[in-house]
């Protein structure tokens, strides 16, 4: 309750001034009586790239969620519930991208407005559960003196591009646990639903009930105010709640009270004497005026003729000594009752009820088979098998006995001259270079027709920013991969001046830029090109796309230049930059002689390109600006066999032989397989028999300190871990654990393999199994059913570890969600066979060995 006023004021016989005097007082303390309900509202304000570009121009969305924000706080009004609380407001915020800005502490509406209008765009990352961090330790660490209700909006589209700080549900659980009331609120109808609701509190029905600040009608932005009121309205009742309690429960009854015996009245006592009359009084706090201004208005107090002041009455007289005690009554007679007892006690208010306990309800139904998926991409010409052991020579046969000499026959008559004949038949035409090479191929297995480009440089241009998504700048890479694979073989030597040579540029906000040059000496493969796109991590920043190009060409083509060779550039974005950017350089590279090709695709949230903008990133030649709506499109067969012609228009078939698989880098490949009921006896001597073919097909390491080629180590794991051989490069123990490995026929827990397979097979620090520069390769060979605890700590583990990931699946009962987890989100790293028949004799399987190497 608010403290009486010590304030004290003099009054006047007027009424007119009393009335006055009142009002001023009324003014500048609460109401008495009323019970004090202060209210902490934070807002939480995501000024991420996802947000700030998700409208055009850029940075009108953050402008629609300021004004939102700005509306809502002019609608908070301190005021009175029921003439028992008294409701007020503080108002603080901060808003946040990969970092968090608190840009007002908690104060009042008008200082919280003027500090609203400094919140820009920050663009980069979401790291939302910092932000849920920072906001819970501002709302109670720094104001854990007040008894205040404390509330947070938090404005977002419920995506993140990282989780340093634990986790957003977690953080979110984490400041609720503080007494915080989380709202959440969309910022555009672009959201991810599981996100929103992980920040909201429960029940969702009020705290998340599809809040939004801005919807597009007829393609144009407008504010969604009419969620406003039913949020604080809310959080009134909410605050209402608390300082005045719900009702405890009804006490129990108090016991009945024992029949009493009539007693016998006693004497009266004297009355006390009249007390003294007081002094008048001259003056009085609020409490008491605010009780005598009635008496004062009964009195007539400001009639006409002037009356002096009227003194208040004096305190009461003392009481008068008590008489004394009556003499002792009659007993009474037996059977008379006695006056009802008194009412037992109230008892005591109950206790609050615990909280209810969750328990998720039983697994759901498997939903209706999905429509097939499109077919993948050719997969490239397989290896050269190995050549085979020479037969062994057989033993020279017995010379033979020598035949008798014949007679010489008799001399035959000479012919006639003959006539000219007709023409004979036209020859075949000669075998061309590659027919040669499909006779030799079918023959001995060796032999390929490769494609040349001649001498050219071509530098890939890829967004790596948060609105592209993780998923999306995975297939940028792996369209990268499958288009270098389609024009050939890349120049051996980076400084040869004949050849293809690849770079790639990845970019986000200043700073982040990384590229692989044309120049490295060493990628002079297409297996080193291919580890060094897949090492690349998205970012998950800001787009300075101007300022990329501009990088491309002074650190990548400037200095690498060849005197005859072509300079290609493929750039893939949307066409959305950032707005702190230079718009200028969108045409850096049209400037120094260098082909652009520009290709546009719609982000994460289903946005289309701009093409005005890729437009001038390609020169302003349209033909050179190609579209599609999604990421996936670009590693269709059709788009990459397009792009093979744009890129090297003049191609050149040359005859190869290769070398054996893996044989010219190091790989160390673990197989992880899932030996589960789910797989018969018969099913699991088929993946002995594919783990075998893939030793037998791969070129392994001489020997313990070769530090070229594979060597390889089996694990399999049902509800236990057996590991059937160790990392090695010996095909006899290859070949005995390999046949000898148990089928378990138990249930499946991969999370406790991949930790057995990091820590163990691969060992730590100076007991580290792995060799210098190898890459470390886990092959899963699983359905995906399996206990998925622990798992997002695993896939954790591997990337922390730097281990490529590759999965085997069979059948249709599947779990793709797993799958794709233990991929690493690569969905072209899952390799999905009919069967388990199929796993040696498919041609999947030249696929999978030339992916692995």
């Amino acid at each position: 309750m608010f403290p009486v006023s010590t304030t004290v004021y003099f009054l006047s016989s007027s009424e007119t001034r009393a009335a006055k005097m009142f009002m001023l007082l009324l003014t500048f303390s609460p109401p008495a009586g009323l019970v004090q309900c202060p209210i902490r509202l934070f807002f939480t304000i995501d000024t991420s790239e996802t947000i700030a570009l998700q409208e055009s121009p850029p940075g009108i969305l953050l402008k629609n969620v300021k004004e939102f924000t700005k509306i809502f706080v002019q609608s908070l009004a301190d005021e009175d519930y029921k003439g028992q609380v008294h409701i007020s407001w503080s108002i603080g915020g901060l808003n946040f991208s990969q970092t968090q800005y608190v840009f007002s502490q908690f104060t009042t509406k008008e200082n919280f407005i003027r500090n609203l209008g400094r919140v820009e765009y920050k663009g980069k990352g979401t790291f939302t559960d910092c932000a849920l961090k920072s906001m819970t330790q501002h709302m109670t660490q720094f104001y854990s003196e007040t008894k205040a209700v404390l509330f947070a909006v938090v404005i977002t589209d419920g995506h993140v591009t990282g989780s340093p700080c634990g986790g957003m549900k977690a953080m979110a659980d984490q400041a609720r646990e503080k007494g915080i009331h989380i709202f959440s609120v969309a910022a555009s109808s672009s959201i991810d639903k599981v996100g929103m609701n992980e920040i909201a509190s429960s029940p969702l029905d009020l705290y998340r009930d599809e809040y939004m600040t801005v919807e597009i009608v007829d393609g144009r932005p407008k504010l969604k105010t009419d969620f406003i009121d039913r949020i604080i309205k809310a959080m009134g009742d909410q605050g209402i709640e608390g300082p005045i309690g719900r009702p405890g429960p009804k006490g129990m009854a108090g016991l009945r009270g024992r029949n009493g015996t009539d007693g016998q009245k006693g004497k009266i006592g004297r009355i006390g004497a009249t007390g003294c009359k007081g002094d008048p009084g001259d003056r009085v706090s609020l409490f008491t005026f605010s009780i005598y201004l009635p008496i004062l208005k009964k009195n007539n107090l400001g009639s006409d003729h002037e009356q002096g002041d009227l003194g208040l009455p004096g305190p009461r007289g003392q009481p008068g000594a008590p008489g004394g005690p009556g003499a002792n009554g009659n007993v009474g007679h037996p059977g008379d009752s006695g006056p009802r007892g008194n009412s037992g006690p109230s008892g005591p208010k109950g206790d609050k009820g615990r909280p209810g306990f969750s328990y998720p309800g039983p697994r759901g139904p498997t939903g209706d088979r999905g429509d097939p998926g499109r077919g993948g991409p050719r997969g490239a010409r397989g290896e050269c098998g190995a050549k085979g052991e020479p037969g062994d020579k057989g033993n020279p046969g017995e010379s033979g006995e020598p035949g008798q000499a014949g007679e010489p026959g008799d001399r035959g008559h000479r012919g006639d001259p003959g006539s000219d004949g007709d023409p004979g038949p036209v020859g075949d035409p000669g075998l061309t270079d590659c027919d040669v090479m499909t006779y030799l191929r079918e023959t001995c297995g060796c032999c390929d027709c490769e494609k040349r480009c001649g001498a050219l440089d071509i530098v890939f241009v890829i967004d790596s920013s948060e609105s592209v998504g993780l998923t999306n700048f995975t297939l940028e890479k792996n369209f990268v991969v499958n288009t270098i694979n389609r024009l050939g073989t890349m120049a051996s030597d980076p400084a040869s001046p004949t050849g293809t040579r690849v770079g790639v540029v990845q970019f986000s906000h200043n700073g982040t830029f990384e590229a692989i040059r044309l120049d490295d000496p060493n990628i002079n493969s297409m297996s080193a090109f291919k580890t060094a796109v897949k090492n690349l991590q998205w970012i998950a920043g800001g787009t300075f796309t101007p300022s990329a190009l501009k990088f491309a060409y002074e650190h990548v083509i400037r200095h690498s230049k060849r005197v005859r060779a072509e300079v290609s550039v493929v750039v893939i974005t949307d066409g959305r930059y950032d707005p702190n950017d230079d718009e200028r350089l969108l045409t850096y590279l049209c400037d120094h002689r260098v082909v652009v090709n520009a290709i546009g695709i719609g982000d994460m949230f289903k946005r289309h390109q701009e093409n005005e903008i890729l437009g001038s990133i390609a020169c302003n030649k349209r033909e050179r600006v190609r579209s599609m709506r999604r990421y996936s499109d670009l590693v269709a067969e059709e788009f990459i066999e397009m792009m093979e012609t744009v890129l090297c228009p003049g191609l050149i078939l040359v005859l190869i032989i290769y070398v054996a698989p893996c044989a010219q880098r190091p790989v160390d490949l673990v197989f992880l397989l899932d030996s589960s009921e789910r797989i018969g006896l018969k099913e699991f001597n088929y993946i002995r028999e594919f783990v075998q073919k893939v030793a037998d097909r791969l070129g392994l390491a001489q020997s313990m300190n070769d530090h070229m080629r594979a060597r390889l180590a089996l694990i399999e794991f049902s509800d236990t871990i057996h590991e059937a051989f160790p990392l090695t490069h010996d095909r006899a123990i290859i070949a005995n654990g390999t046949a000898h490995v148990p089928n378990m026929d138990s249930s499946s827990q991969v999370g406790p393999a991949i930790f057995h397979a990091i820590n163990i097979t691969l060992g730590k620090g100076t007991a580290r199994k792995t060799r210098l520069n190898a890459e470390v390769s886990f092959v899963f060979i699983t359905d995906g059913i399996t206990d998925s605890n622990n798992l997002e700590e695993a896939v954790s583990a591997m990337r922390s570890s730097q281990v490529v990931s590759t999965v085997i699946a069979t059948g249709s009962d599947i779990d793709q969600e797993v799958l794709t987890k233990l991929a690493m989100g690569d969905q072209e790293a899952i390799f999905k066979f009919k069967d388990f028949s199929g796993l040696s004799r498919s041609a999947l399987f030249d696929r999978f060995i030339h992916w692995v190497c």
